[in-house]
């Protein structure tokens, strides 16, 4: 009954059939590369700037079934005219927003049309927030008075914040702000609403949210002193713009900014690398070290600059310096083991056989000849044991070694790990007298490949 009723009062005010219309249901769709952050803004087409301002107006909000609504979590709602948000037709931009002050709202900078950042003061016509009814506080529906502030978005990936003062003060409680940074590791309480702009709704849910550094998807948060984070295992859908990011004391430390999608070729090219689990779910936010002031002043922090597809490239750990760490060697040394030990004839070395991204395959091959000492005795007749033999076959088991970069379903990197790929094993024969007397060896294979030449360790 209730939509009904907002129905009928929609169409009395625009006057117009708008059930018949057609409308885009999402803002543009941004790339969808392992890299790439896509914006989380709600568009809906409408025919014309009326009709936007219309649905602004009457849409409300509502909580989850059985759920109690945050008194300061609400909805931004934004009527645009053509060439803002929908290039060729007027529209209406939702988004989440969070009450920090009596008359103060927090939500993401893209979530302001880009005719009100040039023209603030058309921020009280075509902006409002919708408060959701919250213990002994009704549904409240107010105006944006000013805009007080927004940071420049560039990239997609930038840090993203933008303050509004409301038309009036509301005695609602609002969180405590942390601007201190978000540690790796945090549970974050997640408040964000997902609208639904045909039906004139937006319902408001939570979902708890775990601060994931260092994710080769976005690695450019590190720790807590990073100005955009990485949130796993959190849905990010059209409207979670600006939606709340509290910290285990209730403080509001970030908000929600965009989805990190990941494509199929993606997937499949790190599939191979994962360990357990398929990919998590990955989403970006800010956090709120981006304001260097108490609020209601505006001042952004000098750290919270643009970030590029190319900073995110840096800021990845490198791959070789992953695959040659300290850590691997000892792992290295443990697997080939067995067959640095299989004959005390030969010394080994290792030799690069092939190279793809995040695995490193090597071989191991002779190296030279080990003294005549350690291995005589091994190639002697009998039972006079003191005569070398002329001639002599010995069986090696080469193995490949797979260096591998590995990552947990966040895509952070775990501990590279060495493991034996493959064997090959392969007859050679050779002159042991010969090889005493001049201190060089000749491996000849007894089927098919080349001569293996070695000089004596002691040259």
């Amino acid at each position: 009954m209730r939509v009904v009723i907002k129905y009928l009062v929609f169409i009395i005010a625009i006057a117009l059939p708008a059930c018949a219309r057609e409308r885009a249901t999402s803002a543009p769709a941004q790339s969808s590369s392992s890299n790439q952050a896509s914006s989380l803004v709600k568009v809906e087409n409408v025919s014309s700037y009326q009709e936007a301002l219309s649905v602004v107006s009457a849409t409300s909000l509502e909580c989850a079934k059985g759920a109690t609504c945050p008194a300061f979590v609400g909805m931004f709602l934004a009527a645009d005219k053509a060439g803002g948000f929908s290039p060729g037709s007027s529209s209406v931009a939702a988004c989440t927003a969070v009450l920090v002050g009596e008359d103060l709202v927090l939500t993401n900078s893209h979530c302001i049309p880009s005719a009100v950042k040039l023209l603030p003061d058309l921020c009280s016509e075509r902006i409002r927030v919708v408060l959701p009814a919250s213990g002994a506080h009704l549904e409240e529906s107010l105006a944006c008075a000013s805009l007080l502030g927004h940071s420049e978005r560039v990239t997609p990936m930038s840090p993203d914040l933008a303050l509004l003062r409301l038309e009036k003060k509301t005695s609602r409680s609002f969180p405590a702000l942390n601007r201190a940074g978000i540690s790796s590791g945090s549970t974050l309480r997640s408040l964000k609403v997902t609208p639904d702009l045909k039906q004139l709704t937006g319902l408001l849910r939570e979902e708890n949210c775990l601060a994931t550094a260092r994710s080769y998807r976005m690695p450019v948060y590190t720790d807590a002193t990073s100005p955009s984070l990485v949130l796993g295992d959190c849905e990010a859908v059209a409207g979670n713009s600006g939606g709340a990011l509290l910290d285990s004391e209730g403080r509001l430390a970030g908000l929600m900014q965009a989805d990190l999608p990941l494509s199929e070729n993606a997937r499949r090219d790190w599939a191979p690398h994962l360990e357990g689990r398929d990919f998590a779910r990955l989403a970006m936010g800010t956090s709120l070290l981006c304001l260097e002031a108490e609020l209601p002043a505006w001042q952004w922090n000098s750290r919270c600059v643009t970030i590029t597809e190319q900073d995110v490239a840096l800021s990845r750990p490198r791959i070789r310096e992953q695959l040659g760490s300290e850590a691997l060697e000892a792992q290295v040394t443990l697997a080939l083991a067995p067959f640095v030990s299989q004959t005390p004839l030969l010394r080994w070395e290792r030799s690069a056989l092939e190279t793809r991204p995040l695995r490193r395959l090597e071989a191991l091959v002779p190296l030279c000849l080990a003294p005549g000492e350690d291995w005589v005795g091994s190639f002697t007749h009998q039972p006079e044991g003191d005569s070398l033999l002329i001639e002599a076959r010995i069986e090696l088991e080469l193995p490949r070694l797979s260096l591998e970069l590995r990552f947990n379903r966040f895509l952070q990197p775990l501990a590279p790990r060495a493991l034996i790929a493959g064997t090959e094993k392969k007859a050679y024969t050779f002159s042991p007298k010969a090889a005493f007397e001049t201190g060089g060896l000749v491996l000849k294979p007894e089927l098919d490949g080349e001569d293996i030449q070695l000089n004596s360790c002691l040259k």
